[in-house]
């Protein structure tokens, strides 16, 4: 009996060192230390805009044979951790605010990109889409001081009323867009993109005019028989509009 605990016992440690080899084989990402030497910034600093570039920069120097950091890898999620939480929102001038947004949206389209080749990176993706929903709404915010400050008589004020429109324009697309994902199976319980969700659309639609509320409103309506999630559904239809 004490034979076969011993054998048993044996052949666990053995599996066990098999598979951290496995582990280590198939992960073809890169350790930190490996990306700082191909231009990423180390995860020991703070992240800011020119660290996001250098992130955003290392990603398109990367070969095809070379994954992206991810959250399922021992070797890169910090990386990527590291990323989505450098976004954040500053009291800076309007077009650093905006410049962030820009630098979220290609690393976004990165990606993607490397999803359609290799379907791994959804919770990536999530995350991204949800930053995506998090800088639309720095940004909006950012437009709706500026404009607190514009008096109606100032020669830029037309202009930057228009630019507020379109910036809520395509933050309402961005909540489309939300929507769109939560139909597909893929994302339909995916947690990381729904906190997103709950956490940032609320804030969004405080910001927004009543005709931009009022799409969303019916928006909203012409999907919800469409959304599987329980838990999303009684959300959105909770939302003030």
């Amino acid at each position: 009996m004490k034979n076969s605990k011993l054998i048993l016992f044996v052949l666990m440690i053995i599996m066990i060192l098999a598979y951290f080899p496995l582990i280590n084989y198939l992960d073809k990402s890169q350790t930190n230390d490996e990306a700082i030497q191909m231009g990423s910034p180390s995860i020991e600093i703070d992240w800011n805009e020119k660290e996001q570039l250098m992130f955003l920069n290392y990603l398109k120097e990367l070969p095809d044979d070379i994954e992206y950091p991810n959250l399922a890898s021992y070797k890169s999620s910090e990386q990527f951790k590291k990323f989505i939480s450098s976004i954040r929102e500053k009291e800076e001038v309007f077009i650093k605010i905006n410049k962030q947004k820009s630098i979220v949206f290609e690393v976004l389209r990165l990606y993607t990109l490397k999803h359609e080749k290799d379907p791994r990176y959804l919770d990536e993706l999530a995350s991204l889409y949800g930053a995506q929903l998090q800088t639309s709404l720095y940004v909006l915010r950012s437009a709706h001081k500026i404009m607190q400050k514009t008096l109606p008589d100032d020669i830029t004020y037309s202009q930057k009323e228009e630019g507020l429109k379109m910036i809520e324009e395509a933050s309402y697309s961005n909540i489309k867009i939300v929507l769109h994902l939560f139909q597909q199976e893929s994302f339909v319980n995916n947690e990381i993109l729904l906190t997103y969700f709950m956490e940032y659309t609320p804030a969004l639609v405080v910001l927004f005019n009543g005709d931009t509320k009022a799409l969303l409103k019916i928006k909203i309506y012409e999907v919800l028989p469409l959304i599987k999630n329980q838990k999303l559904r009684k959300f959105m239809q909770k939302i003030t509009i």
